[in-house]
């Protein structure tokens, strides 16, 4: 088959007028110049669109939607449009390394066998800044494993063969509003090989407007959907409570002692359901289901930079189900304390600010002097809670709540400060207690320490 170029670009964007121009000149810079780029302005009210008419480069194809049609929507129209022997997934607020497509395109023409490979990522914020890194198993028998979890393939770092797309009608399933890059790595695993590359090839923008930091609960609940749906493969019968302990098991959840031995029969059950369907490689998917039982018996300890055990004991000696908790930060512990109580947690991190559950409400508050933003906060604080959890912000960040004891000042209910035995945060709850006539007790967990602060009654 021939093909009019050898690679297409497709990069759908809306409202990323502060970083598209960053993005098309990451592309318009590569070593390799045999692409077409397809930019598709997905009806943004910003300066998107004259950011994006600045450049006159014959290789973009730039198509403008009157209105917004949704992300997904857009990326199937760009590789519709597509004439590439392959495509190649861009987005419009990240920045592609100068060497990107001469290594995946080279990569694809020296390996028939391979469908898809994708990359590692550099993590930036919003002003360009390094901020982490974004590692990926590399094999395929890893990946399609993986997938049961999660998507283990950085969507925007992806170059497969454009031919897939007819074959096996590969496009994105658009009803999968904010997981549909999810669904599309899973199906085409299971009809070709898929790659990561152990390379940098893209330096990928962490920040508050995209679709992971702003729609995460509605995500969590269409991968929840796709987590279910790959069940289909093993051929076996679940109930209800097996389907909770798969999801859960999948995103890290909290488990009992009692739902550890539950977590355990049932991935027996499906190891065994994959020695006849022989779906996965037996030896990866076994060790993928230790590493699974390993992190639920870790977080099940609790402890490290979640609340421990003997503090959530103490919590269910003193407060009854049902009652009402606020926490300053969220994470495995606020998986163990939903098992009993309503949660609201504030949190300055958008990765972990989202809805874990039915009895949960999550507050993003973004850090502004040296705390969460006040009017956030004070927001929260028109609800009355029966227990304050303060485990956030990190480090000297947290100091800031004794600029904010005036949100406190008309609550008599019990105040728990976890990390006292560093010494920051000793002298944070000693003032705390001090301003706001609370006696506190020290009690030691495993490996830290915490102190429960109760109303001084006169």
């Amino acid at each position: 088959m021939k093909y009019k170029v050898p690679v297409s670009v497709v990069m759908p964007c809306y409202n990323c007028g502060k970083y598209v121009a960053l993005a098309i000149e990451s592309i318009l810079a590569q070593s390799y110049s045999g692409f077409e780029f397809i930019i598709i302005n997905d009806g943004s009210t910003d300066n998107t669109h004259n950011e994006i008419k600045r450049f006159t480069d014959k290789r973009i194809h730039y198509i403008q939607n009157k209105t917004k049609q949704g992300n997904y929507p857009a990326r199937n129209l760009g590789m519709l449009l597509a004439a590439g022997k392959y495509i190649c997934i861009m987005d419009g607020d990240d920045i592609a390394f100068p060497n990107r497509l001469e290594i995946q395109f080279m990569y694809l023409q020296a390996h028939a066998n391979i469908g898809c490979i994708g990359g590692l990522s550099e993590i930036i914020d919003e002003s360009g800044m390094a901020i982490g890194f974004i590692d990926r198993p590399f094999n395929y028998a890893d990946i399609k494993t993986y997938l049961l979890k999660d998507n283990y393939v950085t969507h925007p770092t992806i170059m497969f063969r454009s031919r897939l797309l007819k074959i096996y009608n590969l496009f994105y399933n658009e009803e999968f509003e904010y997981s549909a890059d999810y669904d599309f790595m899973v199906r085409l695993s299971k009809v070709v090989c898929i790659k990561n590359l152990n390379v940098l090839l893209l330096k990928y923008r962490r920040h508050s407007a995209q679709i992971s930091s702003a729609k995460l609960s509605e995500q969590a609940v269409f991968a929840d959907h796709i987590r279910k749906a790959q069940l289909k493969q093993f051929g076996v019968t679940y109930s209800d409570q097996e389907l909770a302990l798969h999801v859960g098991l999948m995103k890290g959840k909290y488990f009992d002692d009692a739902g550890l031995k539950m977590c355990e029969d049932w991935l027996n059950k499906l190891y065994e359901a994959n020695t006849v369907k022989k779906q996965y490689n037996e030896r990866h998917l076994y060790d993928f289901f230790e590493k699974l039982l390993a992190l639920a018996l870790h977080n099940n300890s609790l402890g490290e930079w979640s609340i421990e055990k003997e503090l959530l004991g103490h919590i269910r000696s003193s407060l009854p189900d049902g009652k009402a908790i606020l926490e300053f930060g969220s994470g495995n512990g606020t998986e163990a304390l939903l098992e009993f109580y309503t949660v609201t947690s504030i949190e300055h991190d958008a990765s972990f600010s989202f809805k874990r559950r039915g009895n949960h409400e999550c507050v993003l508050a973004p850090i502004e002097n040296d705390w969460y933003q006040q009017e956030c906060v004070r927001k929260v604080f028109r609800k009355s809670y029966d227990l304050f959890l303060i485990d956030g912000p990190p480090g000297e960040l947290r100091k800031g709540i004794l600029k904010n004891l005036v949100l406190f000042k008309e609550t008599a209910a019990p105040v728990i400060f976890d990390d006292v035995n560093r010494l920051l945060d000793m002298e944070i709850m000693m003032k705390f207690c001090h301003e706001l006539n609370y006696n506190y007790k020290i009690i030691n967990g495993n490996k830290k320490a915490f102190g429960f602060c109760s109303k001084i009654v006169e």
